[in-house]
């Protein structure tokens, strides 16, 4: 926690989600939550465990579906609220703690990203984003998006990245990947798991494109050398 703490105080945005820093490291539950450390982090006071999931969310305007647990907050003085359940109670708060930003989300967001009407940790990093500039490193592009079909996850190095996509789709789509790189130029990308096979690729001044086919239920594994 205190790692976390200095990560945040030199600039880093930490997010975190009900239940966040219940247990000690030998599993025991913590006897005051947040542990202080994270408390200073998310300018939290307290937090106070509550098992209700159908309590709705208002965010910017919309609503949105609470997912499985949630905490009530109470937020130190100062601290943002960016949401709120129909209760009242704070559903999303950010704090500024020296160069670095701690959002919090008093529901288990994450766990519920891919049900519909749950999507609120989109919402806050969408604010986020907004707000300070943030854009991820690696993005993709797909024709038949309803919620998140196409679902990719990264592994890099500096000589190699190893991206693992998955289509949990019921059909084919072409998908269009995205890297924002300005440091590194390509020196070969293959895309296969059995058998890898060399697939173009774009690069500008600010980023790298390449694409590939994937059928439904596919999983494919696309690797990028860089020189």
């Amino acid at each position: 926690a205190q790692a976390l703490k200095e990560y945040v105080s030199r600039g880093g945005i930490l997010v975190g989600f009900a239940r966040c820093g219940t247990l000690d490291a030998n599993g025991w539950f913590h006897s005051q939550l947040p542990i202080q450390a994270l408390g200073d982090v998310f300018g939290i006071n307290k937090v106070e465990a509550d098992h209700r999931d159908d309590f709705m969310i208002s965010f910017n305007g919309r609503n949105y579906q609470s997912w499985l647990n949630r905490d009530i907050i109470y937020p130190r003085e100062g601290t943002e609220i960016l949401a709120t359940f129909e209760d009242g109670y704070p559903a999303a708060t950010l704090n500024t703690l020296q160069n670095g930003l701690g959002l919090y989300l008093g529901t288990q967001a994450d766990s519920g990203y891919l049900k519909p009407k749950t999507g609120v940790i989109k919402e806050a990093i969408n604010m986020l984003s907004d707000r300070t500039g943030l854009s991820p490193y690696l993005s993709v592009k797909y024709f038949n998006k309803i919620g998140r079909e196409i679902d990719p996850h990264i592994l890099a190095t500096p000589e190699r990245t190893e991206i693992l996509i998955s289509n949990y789709s019921q059909g084919a789509d072409e998908v269009e990947i995205t890297l924002r790189e300005t440091q590194r130029k390509v020196k070969k990308a293959l895309a296969g798991i059995t058998e890898q096979k060399s697939i173009k690729v774009k690069q500008s001044a600010s980023e790298v494109r390449l694409s590939v086919k994937l059928d439904k239920k596919e999983v494919q594994i696309i690797s990028i050398f860089w020189q």
